[in-house]
Parts: structure tokens; C-alpha cells; sequence
């Protein structure tokens, strides 16, 4: 049975790589309001998360938090790390105000 989850896991994954790469192609044409595919391929949550907020380390964060802390604790507690300025610097703060 679990060669079969696996082959499965492997077919889903190159499938969902191809339609990427396809709304990437089409996007790249102009036809759209932006040029690239808005929702970011990720393995997790946690690494979706770092990908649309663009800060790195985040994901891991959130995992080890998670660990720990419920969702709605985890998310107070990074929420404060960031209100702190305990993130790294994006470079986008500026463009924000």
C-alpha cells in the first residue's frame, strides 16, 4: 500500500508542478493585472505563510511555536515578535507607510 500512497504523493506533486509552471507561461504573456502566479507553492502552512509575507525564518518560527502553543497563541506571539521588530528586515517596511 504505501508504494502506491507514494507513487500518488509523487504523481499529485509533479502535476501540481506543471500547472504552475503553465499559469506561469500564461502570466507571462501580459494579459493579467501581475505577472506571476499570487499563491506561492509551498509543503506547509508555515512555509506558505513565509513565502506571502516574504520573511525568511518565519516558517520555522511557526513550526516550532506550533510545537508548543496553540494556532491562536502561535500567532499572538509571532505577531508581537514582529511588532517588536524581532523579524529580519524585508526592505518593505518603508514602502508600507
Amino acid at each position: 500500500m504505501i508504494p502506491d500512497i507514494m507513487a500518488y504523493s509523487a504523481r499529485l506533486e509533479n502535476e501540481v508542478r506543471a500547472s504552475y509552471d503553465l499559469a506561469r507561461r500564461a502570466r507571462s504573456k501580459g494579459f493579467d493585472v501581475t505577472d506571476r502566479v499570487e499563491i506561492p507553492l509551498a509543503t506547509d502552512m508555515a512555509e506558505r505563510i513565509e513565502e506571502l509575507i516574504q520573511i525568511k525564518g518565519l516558517a520555522e518560527m511557526i513550526r516550532e511555536t506550533s510545537k508548543t502553543m496553540s494556532r491562536e497563541e502561535s500567532i499572538f506571539y509571532l505577531g508581537r515578535q514582529a511588532g517588536c521588530k524581532e523579524f529580519p528586515s524585508t526592505g518593505k517596511e518603508d514602502s508600507a507607510r
